[in-house]
């Protein structure tokens, strides 16, 4: 049986970082979307013209599926942490339940005791 050792706000913290450089990808992207439009303009070579509009097209695509791909992960993790946190106190709730329905039995009375 699989043992299980999450800190939640551990892994918040991870996902805070993330969030943090992942508000990046759009300045980053943007940057290099402007660099592209003015390196266009500024050269009278058709083939670095050319390969700038093939790197674009491309780039595009990559980049979106970066950025989604990026918030599918962290969205997923948040979900299983929080489903973690709350099965764990749900078991705890039914371990405390389940313990104030326990009967002492009754013991045999007569000296003795331990030895």
């Amino acid at each position: 049986m699989s043992a299980w050792d999450i800190d939640p706000a551990g892994v918040s913290g991870v996902l805070d970082k993330t969030k943090s450089v992942a508000k990046g990808f759009q300045t980053h992207l943007t940057a290099i979307g402007s660099a592209m439009e003015s390196a266009a303009p500024n050269t009278s070579s058709q083939l670095v013209v050319a390969a700038l509009d093939k790197f674009a097209e491309e780039l595009k695509p990559e980049a979106e599926g970066v950025v989604n791909l990026t918030g599918s992960a962290m969205n997923g993790c948040s979900l299983a942490v929080k489903a973690y946190a709350e099965g764990d106190t749900e078991m705890a709730a039914r371990a405390q339940a389940n313990a104030a329905t326990v009967t002492t039995p009754d013991m045999p009375s007569g000296g003795g005791g331990p030895r």
